[in-house]
């Protein structure tokens, strides 16, 4: 990838739905509908875009909106519904992000693979010393599994920045060595958690790390299993549209959630949009 060569602006689907997206490069990095992008010169939105059917197959760097992004991208009412499978850094909305990075009201219905590190319903890994990517009202439906390191909304987040803001995840979560979590596998204290989870898997738990500790998200049992009539009740959807309203206050207009959410029977509560 090359700064040259990254897509810049905004891209807005309009809520159409891309089908028959079929990549199938196993041995080649930064992949999806839009390989790089990166904000260095100006901040990039993705919006308002479904991909339907198809299949990714490739090494590191995977996700069916963008294998990677840079520097204030954001990422914004997005969906996935197709299988990504690669070596590392495999996301179903982004593989690799850091510096800025905001994913907003995406989802994923996807099944994510990596045989190596880094499986995310929404976002795979980014690096180890950069500003991590901020998760506002994301939800994962897909099954996720990797050799290490494997999340229901990001596979690896650690000494980052970034919050995870009324999210939620659903389906099973799996990592070979044991290093999975229903929001993400491994993460330092200076998050802001206020998501949720509905697992098929009773001892995936969400966890709020204690000062300055890091550990692995599964090991920990602040916050227990809940099971969908619990995720619908009044306070629980109360609680997530308030976290997003205070996410907002203070936002930029490109970093606001428009979105909140509304309580469903037998099934994940439903964003839907708000007039801006």
């Amino acid at each position: 990838y090359e700064i040259s060569r990254a897509f810049r602006g905004t891209f807005d689907g309009k809520n159409h739905k891309i089908k028959n997206l079929v990549i199938n490069q196993p041995n080649n990095n930064v992949m999806g509908l839009f390989g790089y992008i990166n904000g260095y010169f100006g901040k990039v939105v993705i919006k308002n875009l479904t991909i339907e059917s198809g299949s990714i197959i490739g090494a590191d760097q995977l996700g069916a909106i963008v294998g990677r992004t840079d520097n204030n991208g954001y990422i914004i009412n997005c969906v996935n519904k197709i299988s990504v499978k690669g070596r590392g850094e495999t996301g179903g909305i982004v593989g690799h992000g850091t510096n800025g990075t905001v994913c907003i009201a995406c989802e994923n219905y996807g099944a994510i693979n990596a045989r190596g590190d880094g499986a995310g319903g929404i976002h795979g890994d980014a690096l180890r010393d950069a500003p991590s990517p901020n998760f506002i009202a994301c939800i994962n439906h897909g099954n996720i599994s990797s050799g290490f390191y494997a999340g229901g909304i990001r596979g690896y987040a650690e000494n980052s920045s970034g919050r995870f803001i009324a999210c939620l995840s659903e389906g099973t979560v799996v990592a070979d060595d044991g290093t999975q979590g229903a929001m993400t596998s491994h993460y330092f204290s200076d998050s802001n958690f206020a998501s949720h989870f509905h697992s098929p898997m009773g001892n995936l738990k969400l966890s709020t790390p204690k000062p300055g500790e890091a550990a692995h998200i599964a090991s920990w049992d602040d916050e227990p299993n809940m099971s969908y009539s619990e995720l619908n009740a009044p306070e629980i959807i109360e609680g997530m549209n308030k976290a997003i309203n205070n996410w907002n206050v203070g936002s930029n207009k490109d970093e606001k959630c428009n979105f909140k959410y509304i309580a469903s029977s037998g099934q994940l509560p439903v964003l839907v949009a708000v007039s801006e």
